[in-house]
């Protein structure tokens, strides 16, 4: 994570990236969270001149929020942040998500990004990423970090 706060992506050859980018809507996420969510999608979009993003939310299922690229004339300021659902929490599902949109709709992710405040059960994201892209995982807070598990996965709190 860079100093304003924002992730800062491996060098990728090009200058485009495709991002699959989840953020937690369950009912422990507040306000402060949500922040965090806006800035780091704002910070890595600002990061690269042409991007394709699917962004979701999760509580215990995937909520589509929608896709943008930079390319069809999107904007950051185009992507609407709510969230939906605001019940329990299954962050596992938005890796999956990620991996099923790859195999079913061959859709190319540079990486899978998750944020989450981090109130989720340990092992909850154990194997569920794919090793084929990049993973990225941020916590708005700092509580019930064990969940630091899963292997090929970088891991980030704000």
């Amino acid at each position: 994570s860079s100093e304003d706060g924002g992730v800062v992506f491996p060098s990728y050859t090009g200058t485009k990236v495709s991002v699959f980018f989840g953020f937690d809507s369950s009912g422990s996420m507040g306000n402060s969270d949500y922040a965090v969510v806006t800035a780091e999608l704002k910070s890595i979009l600002d990061q690269f001149d042409a991007w394709d993003v699917d962004v979701v939310c999760c509580d215990t299922q995937v909520h589509d929020i929608g896709s943008y690229s930079a390319e069809d004339g999107d904007s950051f300021e185009d992507i609407q942040i709510e969230a939906r659902g605001c019940g329990g929490t299954r962050m596992g599902m938005l890796p999956r998500e990620a991996i099923r949109r790859s195999e079913q709709e061959q859709k190319h992710y540079d990486a899978c990004i998750v944020i989450t405040d981090g109130d989720i059960l340990v092992g909850e994201l154990d194997d569920s990423f794919s090793p084929e892209m990049t993973n990225i995982v941020i916590t708005t807070r700092t509580h019930n970090m064990e969940f630091r598990n899963a292997s090929h996965v970088k891991y980030a709190s704000t």
